[in-house]
């Protein structure tokens, strides 16, 4: 009797060392594969580490889908459909009696990697694709005005908490997406050019910017009128 792995596991530290074991692969042959240290997979197996910034070089690694990786919805890389399909990187949609499956391909796309400046004036004024110095690909769809930015600066890093967002990381918006309490997004202030990545917290009634970094000399800034939101973020490295 064969035993078989489920795919419903709770954590990305129990997916991470399942896909690996799967894969045949050591921690450090996965570290080198997905471009990480062998300490952090050691650390995320561990469930030291609850979110990644290398989860689509793991899911590249294991051939998995990374949407799995980070939530557990979705297959396996174990598992297997009618016709041999791997639906690690393909969803099959059965059909009834005789009738072939149809195949949906799992497709990655390329988003503008924004400057300040530009994301500022995302949705106002015309960028042109020569403008664009460089892409970004995403596993999540953000739509047709979707982008991206490189966040500037340590406000958003907090190594401590939930969610971290260090310098130098890229992040993935939503332009026109519906804004809620504790949501994360690009904004530009009234009066200036350059946007900022910030958290948007209600407090007595009052909209706040928060910065993350709970040694940030301002955490909190009061929302005006005239503010600007450009994006929802909706992927660094795990989805949103």
């Amino acid at each position: 009797m064969q035993l078989r792995l489920t795919s419903a596991m709770d954590t990305l530290a129990e997916r991470v060392k399942a896909a690996r074991k799967h894969s045949g692969m050591t921690q450090a042959a996965l570290a080198k594969a997905a471009g990480a240290n062998q300490s952090d997979i050691s650390k995320i197996e561990r469930g030291e580490i609850e979110r990644t910034t290398h989860l689509i070089g793991l899911a590249t690694a294991l051939k998995c889908d990374p949407r799995w990786l980070d939530t557990g919805d979705g297959n396996a890389p174990w598992d297997k459909v009618d016709g041999g399909y791997d639906s690690a990187t393909q969803e099959i949609a059965q059909g009834n009696g005789n009738a072939k499956p149809t195949i949906i391909e799992y497709k990655e796309r390329r988003y503008p990697l924004l400057s300040s400046v530009q994301a500022g004036f995302w949705g106002v004024v015309d960028i042109a694709p020569s403008e664009i110095d460089d892409y970004v690909v995403c596993p999540v769809e953000l739509g047709d005005e979707g982008f991206c930015l490189q966040v500037d600066g340590d406000s958003m890093t907090n190594p401590e908490g939930p969610y971290s967002f260090p310098n130098g990381m890229n992040v993935c918006f939503k332009a026109g997406a519906e804004i809620n309490n504790k949501d994360f997004v690009c904004i530009v202030r009234e009066g200036e050019t350059n946007a900022i990545f910030k958290q948007i917290l209600l407090i007595d009634g009052k909209w706040f910017l928060h910065s993350l970094n709970p040694h940030w000399p301002t955490k909190f800034i009061e929302l005006r009128q005239g503010d600007r939101i450009t994006g929802r973020l909706k992927y660094a490295g795990w989805q949103f």
